[in-house]
């Protein structure tokens, strides 16, 4: 299936989250990954988290009209440290 929406944004973001090489454990869950994220890497996860929150509003609320948010979001991660640099 496709992805569309705030799941597609979703999944871009933790793609730049991974290109950053930060090996988020797979087995957690958007937002569980996102504060995971946080704690090792700052503030500057912080977005993730809000967009993982995002995400599951949208997926099982129903919420509409988040997309541009979700964007809004994905731009605010670029100032997402690289694991390298923050270690």
């Amino acid at each position: 299936r496709r992805l569309t929406g705030v799941e597609a944004v979703h999944a871009r973001a933790r793609k730049l989250v991974a290109r950053r090489g930060w090996d988020v454990p797979t087995a957690l869950p958007p937002v569980e990954a996102a504060q995971w994220l946080r704690k090792a890497a700052g503030e500057e996860a912080a977005p993730l988290e809000e967009l993982a929150w995002l995400h599951y509003r949208a997926l099982y609320a129903g919420q509409e009209g988040t997309e541009q948010q979700a964007r809004d979001l994905l731009r605010a991660l670029a100032g997402l440290p690289s694991a390298r640099s923050a270690g």
